[in-house]
């Protein structure tokens, strides 16, 4: 694709982009991926806990990485001035900014890309969060609103994010919605040779018995991923099912994260006599080893924008067991076919599910199987990039 019969040049701007853990960096990560392979140029501009600014290469995607300095209130705000200033500074090098969240950032990147005649895009992340109906309940929403409404338009990646657009003041904004990307390659399913290889592997690593059955999670060791629920439920599911153990992969230190919560959750399992049924494996760059190896995935999230992790898990061939969150839930997985859905905030229903599929092999096998082919092409790297390139032509007419 090109811009003035050149490459096309794309900035995204994004506060935190891997190695850091967060899902909008590591779907910013996987669409920069897809999108160079297509002849596209990208830049990102992120934030780091430095006082030096930082330049590196993500493969072919060149990476800012702007010192925000150590935790503290203050950091995103300040980001926000700093991507302002290296946005006027470098304005030669960049044909549209394509902004990842609702942050200062994208309130900046707004006001810069509109005096500089640039088109821009806000992809919103998070249901609840930063999506626009939300935004205006906040302090200063309206004037939050009125910097988000000189964006071009608005990515939704799911149809609760799309509807919520709808509902509130920026009602009038062009919106497309797209959903996250799985790069089918990594997470391709595995034939029963390599998943027994797979799951050999993990067993080992975790010096687990042969009949173990591994449900897998991915997310940040937080209250709003409801790792609270699995830490309540899991001694009922390891009463029902002695050989079932928890995999729970996810930064111990996220920054949302409270810091006693952890060790609210250990306490919790070791007085339940559960504790060494839950693993906690920390970041895992590569949880497509892991989920090779598992027997069923789970998310009981509070929160969410897409979900990407329950994609991940379908499209590796995983039964998923998830809980309700309406525009959401539907977007990723069929209810009864590639897995289960429970309320939420409930424990006991979240127990149930999990165990009565790690007591039916059958029903998992054959749920996984149409987790794969379901998500398959509705979620391709291939598809998505695609999306989104249509997107940029039309913000370039």
């Amino acid at each position: 694709m090109t811009a003035g019969g050149k490459p096309l040049r794309v900035l995204m701007v994004i506060w935190a982009y891997p190695p850091e853990f967060t899902g909008a960096g590591r779907q910013s990560a996987t669409l920069a991926a897809g999108l160079s392979a297509q002849g596209v140029r990208v830049q990102v501009l992120c934030s780091h806990e430095g006082r030096e600014d930082a330049a590196e290469r993500d493969g072919p995607v060149e990476v800012f990485r702007l010192g925000v300095g150590a935790s503290d209130v203050a950091r995103l705000r300040r980001f926000g001035r700093r991507a302002f200033a290296w946005m006027i500074a470098h304005r030669r090098d960049y044909d549209i900014v394509h902004v990842h969240g609702v942050s200062p950032a994208a309130y900046a990147a707004a006001v810069a890309a509109r005096l500089l005649g640039k088109p821009s895009l806000l992809k919103l992340t998070l249901l609840g969060d930063d999506d626009p109906l939300t935004v205006s309940r906040t302090r200063l929403g309206g004037l939050k609103l009125r910097a988000l409404g000189l964006m071009r338009g608005v990515v939704a990646i799911s149809t609760g994010l799309r509807d919520a657009v709808a509902a509130s003041p920026l009602a009038g904004v062009r919106v497309w919605q797209a959903p996250n990307a799985v790069d089918g390659r990594r997470f391709a399913p595995p034939c029963a040779e390599e998943r027994e290889a797979a799951r050999r592997r993990v067993l080992d690593a975790l010096g687990l018995p042969a009949n173990a059955l591994l449900t897998a999670f991915i997310g940040g060791i937080e209250r709003r991923k409801g790792v609270d629920l699995l830490a309540e439920a899991w001694p009922r599911v390891r009463a029902a099912v002695p050989e079932a153990h928890l995999l729970l992969m996810g930064p111990l230190d996220h920054a949302t994260a409270d810091p006693s919560f952890r060790p609210m959750l250990e306490k919790r399992l070791a007085e339940a006599g559960a504790a060494d049924a839950v693993h906690f494996l920390g970041h895992c760059p590569e949880p497509e080893r892991w989920l090779r190896g598992a027997d069923l995935f789970t998310l009981p999230s509070r929160g969410e924008g897409f979900g990407s992790a329950v994609v991940e898990a379908e499209m590796t061939g995983l039964p998923v067991v998830v809980a309700e969150l309406p525009g959401i839930t539907e977007d990723v997985m069929v209810p009864g076919t590639t897995g289960l859905v429970v309320p939420q905030d409930d424990a006991q229903a979240l127990a149930e599910a999990l165990t009565a599929l790690l007591r039916d092999s059958a029903q998992r096998q054959a749920m996984g199987a149409a987790a794969a082919a379901w998500t398959r092409d509705r979620f391709s790297l291939e598809r998505v990039v695609a999306a989104y390139l249509k997107i940029y032509g039309e913000l370039l007419d």
